[in-house]
């Protein structure tokens, strides 16, 4: 009789209008990731353009496709996490690829560890413009375990995580309100249940930052205004009754430390602490920008 194959670890990929998707599933179909087995999941979400780049890797590896209508990765992780059979859920994004360890590594990290989840190290993809060269990656890489004020629990980015499956059920998934940060709630969620977070360092992605200035400033913004969010729901738990958050402050301050240096380096011909420089402080900008859209939505106190 016919059975299917075990499964150790679910890809899990929402995407909303990313070609680049076809990139990430030719590093996944690369995998040397003997002796597990893995699946991949790809939820396309408010845009239907990808079925087609999916369908191509279907020969090469166990890939399934689904579609919602509403752009929202909360939603389409939920749909990945009902649809997959694997131990583990491994997540990541159309705006990376992988190394060729990537899922052996993160299964491996779990495996010998009794940690609820893993986060893997982050590298820049493309320096291809001056933001890309100059601005930090996701969570800045990675290589420390991340931090907010909504919660004195750690967390790891989205982007490149693994979770016990059946520990992210428990805890009831993703949280559909959020549009960004349900992976940072379902650490927060983990932690609270008692479970704990760690790294896998050697797991890599690599991820292809924000190329214009202009999305950079978005990119903060938007994390910021959901942020606030996040700190209404847990500030029950926390008893915070409201935020002021230093890490913009401390960014837009070192960044203003740095400048009288780095614009004798422009006047050199130097161009990169300056770019640095402006940089820092746009996402310095972005941060409280967010921040105060955030608090006027949500009516939260939180700069």
């Amino acid at each position: 009789m016919y059975s299917k194959p075990k499964i150790d670890a679910s890809v899990v990929i929402a995407v909303c209008n990313d070609l680049r998707l076809g990139r990430l599933l030719e590093t996944l179909r690369s995998q040397d990731c003997q002796p597990y087995t893995f699946e991949v999941l790809v939820i396309e979400n408010g845009t239907r353009d990808l079925e087609d780049v999916s369908e191509q890797f279907r020969e090469d590896m166990i890939i399934h496709y689904f579609h919602i209508a509403t752009p929202n990765s909360a939603t389409a992780r939920n749909i990945g996490l009902k649809h997959a059979r694997g131990r583990y859920i491994l997540m990541t994004d159309a705006d990376v690829f992988v190394a060729n360890t990537w899922v052996r590594k993160l299964i491996e990290s779990l495996d010998n560890s009794n940690h609820g989840a893993v986060g893997g190290a982050i590298r820049k993809a493309s320096t291809s413009t001056w933001i890309q060269k100059a601005a930090i990656t996701i969570v800045n890489g990675q290589s420390l375990l991340n931090y907010l004020p909504a919660s004195p629990y750690p967390y790891v980015v989205g982007a490149n995580v693994a979770y016990r499956a059946q520990l992210v059920r428990e805890v009831g998934g993703f949280d559909e309100e959020l549009k960004s940060g349900a992976d940072v709630d379902i650490c927060y969620k983990l932690g609270y249940a008692g479970q704990t977070i760690g790294l896998a360092p050697e797991a890599i992605i690599y991820h292809e930052d924000r190329s214009t200035l202009r999305k950079h400033f978005q990119r903060f913004a938007f994390y910021a205004e959901y942020q606030v969010l996040l700190f209404a729901k847990y500030k029950r738990l926390t008893g915070q009754k409201f935020v002021l958050n230093s890490y913009p402050l401390k960014r837009a301050l070192l960044a203003i430390a740095l400048a009288p240096g780095a614009v004798v380096m422009a006047l050199l011909g130097r161009v990169t602490p300056i770019q640095k420089v402006i940089a820092q402080l746009v996402e310095a900008a972005g941060i409280w920008w967010g921040s105060i859209k955030g608090a006027f939505k949500h009516r939260q106190f939180y700069i």
